[in-house]
This record gives C-alpha cells, sequence and structure tokens, in this order.
C-alpha cells in the first residue's frame, strides 16, 4: 500500500471509533453555532466566538417538552396579567383625575385624562387578549399530552458559550451555559413558546 492508502485507512478507523455520543455533540454544537451566527447576522452584530462547547445532553420525551412549553404559556400569562393590573390602575387613577378636573371645571383636563384612561383601557384589553390566546394554547398542550399515545424522544443539550457580541459601539460579554432542544434529526426546536 501507498501513503496515501495508509492515511485514508488511519482516518477511517479513527472516525469510526469515535463515540457516537461525542460525535452528536459535536453536531449539535455547530449547529447551535451556526444559530448563534445566523442571529448575530440578522441583528447586524459582530460575533466574537471565544469558546463554545456541547457539554451533555439528555434524552426527554414529548411529553416533557409540551410540559415545558406549558411552563412558558403560564409564565406569559403571569406577566401578561401584571400588566392587564398595571393598566387597570392607570385606567382607575386616569379616572379619578378626570373626575376631579370636571369638578373644577376643566374640560380640557377632563378630556386630556379620559383619552389618556382610554389607552390605557385598550392596553388592558389587548394583555387580556394575550392571557386569553396563552390559556387556549395551555389548555390544548395539556389535551394533546393526554391524547398521546406514542411519544417521540428530543435532546435537551447544554452548551457553555463564551462570546462577545458588538453593535455599533455596544458591547457585550456572554459567558453562560444555555439549553438547546433537538429533534431526532438533531435540528434546533425553535417553537416552546
Amino acid at each position: 500500500m501507498n501513503k496515501i492508502q495508509y492515511i485514508l485507512l488511519g482516518c477511517a478507523i479513527f472516525f469510526s471509533c469515535t463515540d457516537p455520543k461525542i460525535r452528536m455533540l459535536n453536531k449539535m454544537k455547530e449547529s447551535a453555532e451556526g444559530r448563534i451566527r445566523d442571529y448575530a447576522f440578522k441583528e447586524n452584530m459582530t460575533l466574537s466566538l471565544l469558546e463554545m462547547k456541547a457539554i451533555d445532553y439528555d434524552t426527554i420525551s414529548e411529553n416533557h417538552l409540551d410540559t415545558l412549553r406549558i411552563l412558558k404559556c403560564t409564565e406569559k400569562m403571569d406577566n401578561f396579567k401584571k400588566l392587564f393590573d398595571s393598566n387597570m390602575e392607570l385606567v382607575r387613577i386616569n379616572m379619578e383625575q378626570a373626575k376631579l378636573s370636571g369638578m373644577i371645571g376643566s374640560k380640557t383636563l377632563l378630556n386630556m385624562e379620559k383619552e389618556e384612561a382610554q389607552k390605557y383601557l385598550k392596553e388592558a384589553e389587548k394583555c387580556r387578549d394575550s392571557i386569553l390566546y396563552y390559556h387556549i394554547l395551555d389548555s390544548l398542550t395539556r389535551i394533546k399530552i393526554t391524547n398521546r399515545k406514542e411519544q417521540r424522544n428530543f435532546y435537551k443539550t447544554r452548551i457553555f458559550i463564551k462570546a462577545t457580541l458588538e453593535k455599533g459601539k455596544d458591547k457585550n460579554n456572554i459567558l453562560d451555559t444555555v439549553f438547546y432542544i433537538f429533534d431526532q434529526n438533531l435540528n434546533i426546536i425553535n417553537n416552546i413558546k
């Protein structure tokens, strides 16, 4: 055999002996890195990726993934409920001020306070609609979990990232461990709402 054949044989043996888990982690890292680079490009940011490593992954069930979705829905409903309450309090305050403005005879102030109250009322209605949307999404996801007969598996991967993102004069250093969820084809799952 000549040298090229020995080199090719050596490479084949090396790659065939690589641990399958390490190969999967490398593919997951590459996919996550591509996602981060695409995000930086889309946001017109300069990315300096200093270190990135897929640490480990766990296999999770489709029900586990849907449970994560339910938790996100609950979190969003809570946030919109707080915004709803804040807007309704502002409506109450503006209506009290409008009442006082009417008592002193200032139609200009009265109208301004009523307009402000209407603005906050519209915002509160948007929050209420969002709460309803996430409540329906939560209920449908729970029904899906209950009715599911066969589950697919997904991979929840921990990835260490050390990077710098720059946009104009703003510079952000990132030193974090993040989680990505991959499907069976090692595509990143986006829709954990």
